[in-house]
């Protein structure tokens, strides 16, 4: 008898933990972007971005999830390498329930080099910011990334 009970207690918890899962993952917005900005990559003072993207739109998705603190963005271009990492995480103090904003930002104690990249959406306009500078402050570029975008976003339709 008590193993029956231990056996239902069991799936009943697994049921709710696969409904808790299925609900936190499919509570996601998706919309498809377009931004234009600049993009920048020094390396001992000489620019050697191979990315000429000024004035030239760039096409992406991007998905934020309701109940998970963090983005996607699907850019097949790559055109935001730093933006694909996970660890940006969205600033709850920052946010409202209009304006996303995710940020990320750190030194590096090792090399000095500060790494700030953020994103910031507005979900009523569909506006989009979009931002990343790595260099060691407070005004070494010699060896540095900078971009900077920003742009519109509409719902996506799946």
């Amino acid at each position: 008898m008590k193993r029956n009970k231990k056996i239902l207690f069991v799936a009943a918890l697994l049921v709710t933990l696969i409904g808790c899962t299925y609900l936190f993952i499919n509570y996601k917005n998706t919309y498809s972007c377009s931004v234009t900005g600049d993009f920048f990559q020094y390396r001992e003072g000489v620019n050697i971005a191979d990315k000429n993207t000024a004035g030239r739109p760039i096409l992406f998705d991007l998905t934020y999830y309701n109940y998970w603190p963090k983005f996607l963005m699907t850019d097949p271009n790559n055109n935001f390498p730093a933006h694909q990492k996970t660890q940006i995480p969205l600033e709850e103090k920052k946010s409202s329930s209009v304006d996303k904003v995710f940020l990320y930002d750190q030194i590096n104690k090792e090399t000095k080099f500060r790494t700030v990249t953020s994103l910031i959406f507005n979900t009523t306009s569909g506006d989009i910011v979009i931002f990343h500078h790595y260099w060691i402050p407070p005004d070494n570029w010699q060896d540095s990334v900078l971009y900077t975008y920003s742009g519109f976003c509409l719902p996506k339709k799946l």
